[in-house]
């Protein structure tokens, strides 16, 4: 995943050591040693997505780390996972949004999405009964409703308000293209 923030700085994540950050300006790369602050090995960080508050902090979805909040003024990272937060079915996160209420989506690897509450730091989980075991690997947002870009599943339509979901289908008999990135 990659993120630019407004200073020209590029956020890249690495599957299975981290994420780096990258001066666009001078060119020059800045591994970026957040594991000290949580419970994992560099070589078992896996950066999946990045988005940035109203704060400047910057999000993290992990796969198998949970959410993090990487604070860039003074490079401390807190963890939020299934050990410390009430709501979050699994630590496995695939893709993450800001909504435009500064509530936090992230895409699950299995278990639909969670919604994050920053002020709180409550997950709220949104249930889905899957016919068929899925991922999320996509969140947008329109005036209304978050929608999930799913592995085989379509595309699904989550109100936020009440978290009613609806479906649409590209083409049920080919997961691959029933799959949205």
């Amino acid at each position: 995943s990659l993120y630019i923030d407004s200073k020209n700085k590029l956020y890249v994540a690495y599957r299975n050591n981290g994420f780096s950050l990258l001066n666009l300006n001078k060119q020059m790369f800045k591994q970026l040693d957040l594991v000290k602050n949580i419970s994992t090995t560099p070589e078992n960080f896996d950066a999946q997505s990045f988005a940035k508050d109203k704060l400047g902090n910057i999000w993290i979805a992990s796969r198998g780390n949970g959410l993090l909040k990487y604070n860039k003024n003074d490079n401390s990272c807190k963890q939020y996972s299934t050990n410390n937060c009430k709501g979050l079915k699994t630590n496995f996160l695939l893709c993450i949004h800001i909504d435009s209420e500064g509530m936090i989506w992230v895409g699950t690897d299995g278990q639909f999405i969670a919604k994050f509450n920053p002020e709180t730091e409550e997950f709220k989980h949104i249930d889905f009964d899957w016919t068929d075991w899925s991922a999320v690997f996509a969140i947008a947002e329109t005036d209304k409703y978050i929608w999930c870009g799913t592995w085989g599943s379509g595309l699904k339509k989550v109100d936020k308000k009440t978290h009613k979901i609806s479906t649409i289908d590209f083409d049920t008999s080919d997961q691959y293209r029933n799959t949205i990135f």
